[in-house]
């Protein structure tokens, strides 16, 4: 949690470099909270005889949900490109991810799946490979 945290003080940091730890923090908190928010909600909710929640639940689990998205996603484009810099590469690689996004939010499906593919490229970068040793052009290692 506290690298989440962290990652969420520096929003709108993109300079600089970012341990793994700290991205996949990140992004593990990400993934857990959207989840049992779902939960919480459903089951709140009831559900009746069908065991599903009703209209109403479903309305406010797509506001929780969208409103999470939009908190999270500056933090975490910064984090990927703070993580992008850890590995040495531009954080212009991030970039790569704008269709996907823009095919997400307008409901445009081509746009989705052509941007898919691109977008992963970087989220593969800063989530497996190692950080530079020692100081880079975007700054010190954090982990020494």
């Amino acid at each position: 949690m506290k690298y989440w945290l962290k990652c969420m003080k520096n929003y709108a940091v993109f300079s600089g470099r970012a341990r793994r730890k700290e991205y996949w923090h990140f992004l593990l908190v990400n993934s857990i909270v959207p989840v049992i928010a779902s939960f919480a909600i459903g089951y709140s909710a009831g559900g009746g005889d069908t065991g599903l929640p009703d209209k109403s639940a479903l309305t406010l689990w797509n506001m929780v949900a969208q409103l999470w998205a939009m908190g999270t996603a500056l933090p975490g484009w910064a984090v990927s490109v703070r993580r992008l810099h850890d590995t040495g590469r531009s954080g212009w690689w991030a970039l790569l991810g704008i269709p996907t996004a823009i095919g997400g939010i307008c409901g445009i499906q081509i746009l989705l799946w052509i941007g898919m593919i691109p977008a992963m490229i970087p989220g593969v970068m800063a989530a497996f490979f190692n950080s530079q040793p020692g100081a880079n052009a975007y700054g010190a290692n954090p982990k020494e």
